[in-house]
């Protein structure tokens, strides 16, 4: 019991030092960087603005995948709420109860609880080097085949069972795409 918390301790000290090592390189985490005590703005180093920042970005990771990660966190995980929809589309046009929406719902997001999983097959079965990129593209794909059928098809043509794996597939791609983004 001893040695582990020695060995707990010297992780921590260790992990202290690496902290004080990036912050005497950063110059947004320098402690001579000026400061005061009531404005957040004249905290920072001189010359930095969000456009410099996004800058360094840029330069560090690259524009495809900063934008990757725009897209795909407010456009297909925050702007589009299918796990709500679900309830209105069944009750509304589906004429179910109240009950069966809410089991419903719970079947419809599923695919939120398989996500380690998700991240199991993207990291061990790659596609010509990729692993990420193909099962994004696919489960886009997949998503708005699912979308334009349940959007579309006029009301009572599907069954609940279709209208179910339409939702299924749409809340798989948002986790999808949004677990491989946060990878």
């Amino acid at each position: 019991r001893e040695g582990w918390l020695a060995g707990w301790l010297v992780w921590m000290a260790k992990l202290g030092n690496e902290k004080k090592a990036a912050r005497a390189h950063d110059p947004l985490l320098r402690k001579d960087a000026p400061e005061s005590a009531g404005n957040a703005e004249d905290s920072k180093p001189e010359g930095w603005s969000l456009w410099v920042w996004i800058g360094m970005l840029k330069d560090a990771y690259g524009s495809k995948i900063l934008l990757t990660i725009v897209l795909v966190s407010h456009l297909c995980v925050r702007f589009i709420p299918v796990s709500t929809s679900i309830g209105y589309y069944l009750r509304d046009f589906g004429g179910v109860k109240a009950p069966e929406v809410q089991a419903y719902k719970a079947v419809a997001r599923t695919p939120y609880a398989m996500s380690p999983l998700f991240g199991f097959i993207s990291d061990a079965l790659h596609f010509r080097g990729y692993h990420k990129a193909p099962y994004i593209a696919v489960s886009s794909l997949f998503a708005i085949g699912a979308y334009a059928i349940v959007g579309f098809t006029p009301v009572g043509v599907l069954s609940l069972k279709m209208i179910l794996v339409g939702f299924v597939t749409m809340n798989m791609q948002m986790e999808y795409c949004g677990l491989l983004v946060r990878a």
